[in-house]
């Protein structure tokens, strides 16, 4: 359990300086991420609607999930996002253990795409 300082203000800063660089990071990618003729994001007004709106739904489905399992890595219980949301176990086959799982076994990719294995199994 990560142990915070009584400060709340100190507790907030500390709190959210890994959570801007995580943000900083995912949306760095997907403003790179360009498809040609299909997809992408320009700069003066040149980016049509589909792709706005495209962008829009993969910054929303990027939102829950990191914010979610950084909030499990803090381990903070009484959060306001937490209220909002509710408990993951609603569903009995997956219950808590989903969301261990998975963010292990997507460290597993990152090691794996990282240390480019993929192309050496292939």
């Amino acid at each position: 359990m990560v142990v915070f300082p009584k400060n709340q203000v100190l507790t907030g800063i500390l709190v959210s300086i890994p959570m801007v660089v995580l943000i900083f990071i995912v949306t760095y990618g997907l403003f790179r991420l360009r498809i040609n003729g299909l997809f992408g994001l320009y700069s003066n007004g040149q980016t049509d609607g589909v792709s706005l709106i495209f962008a829009a739904i993969n910054f929303s489905r990027v939102s829950y999930p990191l914010s979610y399992n950084y909030l499990q890595v803090l381990d903070l219980d009484n959060t306001q996002f937490n209220s909002l949301f509710g408990s993951t176990n609603i569903v009995p086959i997956f219950g808590d253990t989903v969301t261990y799982f998975f963010p292990a076994l997507l460290l597993i990719f990152i090691v794996l795409n990282y240390f480019d294995i993929f192309s050496k199994l292939l």
